[in-house]
């Protein structure tokens, strides 16, 4: 499993988990102060979690934000970036349903996919979204 790759990357397998990927109200600017951390391993860091979000769109808001600062981070940055990652420990179990996708086309004729208001693809995997051992609902 990738997240579990990526835990152990940066050294967090064994760390508390969250149900929160980031602070709320968190206020990260570029003209931050603070301690400078290592700009090789935030990047890569950030790039993991960046492929992360392929399987995993709740992730999207919160690396782009920490995607912001890859020039210059800092130890605030970095703070935030843990946080991520312990949310994801936290939700090890979560992902998109690789047969959602085609069990959702099957029911849904081309017609009705063209009328589709939520062609965002972003929005589709939202709509995907479920809990590995949940059952998948219907759209009706």
């Amino acid at each position: 499993m990738y997240a579990k790759k990526v835990l152990q990357l940066a050294g967090m397998w064994d760390c508390n988990a969250t149900k929160c990927p980031m602070e709320p109200k968190l206020d990260l600017t570029k003209d931050g102060d603070g301690e400078a951390v290592d700009p090789t391993m935030y990047r890569r860091l950030i790039g993991s979690l960046r492929y992360l979000i392929h399987s995993r769109p709740d992730l999207a808001y919160s690396v782009g934000v920490v995607s912001r600062f890859m020039e210059s981070p800092k130890a605030i940055r970095l703070k935030a970036v843990k946080q991520i990652l312990r949310y994801v420990k936290g939700t090890m179990d979560y992902g998109l349903a690789k047969q959602a996708f085609g069990l959702l086309l099957n029911k849904i004729g081309p017609e009705q996919w063209a009328a589709c208001r939520w062609s965002n693809s972003l929005a589709l995997a939202e709509w995907w979204w479920s809990k590995s051992n949940e059952a998948l609902v219907d759209i009706a």
